[in-house]
């Protein structure tokens, strides 16, 4: 009989937790939704940050929904996405090479748009290679111009 009990118990504490998840799930939902609504009304553009941080103002206990709580929970994900509007990124590249480099040329400018892929810590350990290879390049041109020199001149 104690197996029974123990196992009633563990059933309903287990639709226990699944009824409280799914309230938070609906408060959740909910919260998402006034909050959409509100960036619309005001015009504001609708992202995972603004959303997160209006939650907070609509949310009872005042700590609101999490970015990644929008994205985890699938309705709150799908009203995300219905109601962002898409990002417009700056184009900076052109005006980055243009002051840095005089007249770039076309392959330049695709070398920039490649490199601007990487991470700073990928760009930091190229340009470390590329100054040891500098480097070993200069003493090389030395090493040829005394050499030059001592031909021409008859040393």
């Amino acid at each position: 009989m104690t197996r029974q009990s123990s196992k009633a118990r563990s059933e309903a504490a287990m639709a226990g937790l699944k009824r409280s998840h799914q309230q938070r799930r609906n408060r959740s939902v909910a919260i998402v939704r006034q909050a959409i609504s509100r960036l619309q009304e005001t015009g504001s553009p609708v992202t995972l940050g603004r959303i997160a941080r209006m939650s907070r103002e609509l949310s009872d206990t005042g700590m609101g929904i999490s970015e990644s709580t929008i994205l985890r929970n699938p309705e709150c994900c799908q009203l995300y996405e219905e109601a962002a509007q898409p990002v417009r990124r700056r184009r900076t590249i052109g005006r980055l090479l243009n002051s840095d480099v005089e007249r770039p040329t076309d392959a330049e400018r695709r070398r920039m748009h490649y490199l601007m892929r990487l991470t700073k810590a990928e760009l930091a350990a190229r340009i470390l290679a590329v100054e040891r290879k500098l480097a070993l390049s200069e003493k090389s041109n030395g090493v040829l111009r005394d050499q030059i020199l001592r031909e021409n001149l008859g040393l």
